[in-house]
């Protein structure tokens, strides 16, 4: 709860500062395991997000950092941030991947991030292969 209360208190979540919050979160997730963690950034731009959007594209990058975590199995995870004149946003892991076509409806991590980026009009992109990882 405390990682997301920053955006729903500014009216706008700088870019800079949106990167910033993911890295501790991310750091803190893996904090205990083995898993190499890389961070790569090309703020040309430091673009604004409006709350909404900040929030949702934090809830949607948290939700994928949690299935890395929690399923992928991964040794590396790395993630990559982009802003020019749009923000890009890339999570990378090189775990286990899973089947697209045979993910549990009764699951609601990816339902909802595809739900969350509906309603602001993010863009997403799923690439997942057997034992070669996810790239969101």
């Amino acid at each position: 709860m405390r990682e997301t209360i920053w955006a729903i208190n500014d009216e706008a979540i700088d870019i800079n500062d949106f990167s910033d919050k993911l890295k501790v979160y991310v750091r803190s997730m893996f904090r205990n395991t083995s898993t190499k963690i890389s961070f790569s950034e090309n703020i040309k731009t430091n673009n604004q997000l409006n709350s909404l959007v900040g929030l949702n594209l934090y809830r949607i990058c948290q939700e994928i950092i949690n299935n890395a975590f929690k399923h992928s199995k991964a040794t590396e995870l790395i993630v990559n941030i982009k802003s020019e004149n749009d923000v890009t946003i890339e999570i990378m892991d090189n775990g286990v991947g899973f089947d697209l076509d045979a993910v549990s409806k009764d699951g609601f991590g990816l339902a909802n991030i595809k739900s969350r980026a509906s309603e602001v009009g993010i863009s997403l992109e799923l690439e997942s292969k057997l034992q070669s990882g996810v790239k969101y």
